[in-house]
């Protein structure tokens, strides 16, 4: 279920599409699935529907999502290969953070026991 922190800096739109783009990274909506429509999510987070069409068009331009006319929003086929690809690209900042946490005085200990609680976390949801 999609949910709003409204105490939060992040907007609105941002923060649906990062709670969209995890439910389709973990399966949640696999390819073929039909996002709430524009209306009742708007209704069901009490927040204008303008800003729930502008999470749904940018999620459309980078291609997670296909709009079908009169049907509603669906995850495309490309989504989960989409946001996999884009996780991969992220690897180098990832190696830059440990490095710089290395150097910092953390121990290779501590930071594969955050690795380990990430996993654990991940199996946990699954």
């Amino acid at each position: 279920m999609l949910q709003i922190d409204y105490t939060s800096r992040k907007p609105i739109y941002d923060q649906l599409i990062e709670q969209i783009e995890r439910f389709i990274m973990a399966g949640v909506y696999p390819a073929g699935t039909r996002l709430p429509s524009v209306r009742s999510l708007s209704c069901q987070l009490s927040v204008n529907p303008n800003t729930i069409q502008k999470a749904y068009a940018l999620l459309c331009e980078r291609g997670l999502t296909c709009p079908v006319a009169g049907k509603g929003c669906f995850v495309s086929e490309a989504a989960a290969e989409l946001l996999q690809k884009k996780a991969r690209e992220r690897l180098p900042e990832f190696t830059r953070l440990a490095a710089e946490l290395l150097s910092a005085g953390l121990s290779a200990g501590e930071l594969k026991g955050c690795i380990d609680a990430a996993l654990d976390e991940r199996s946990e949801q699954a």
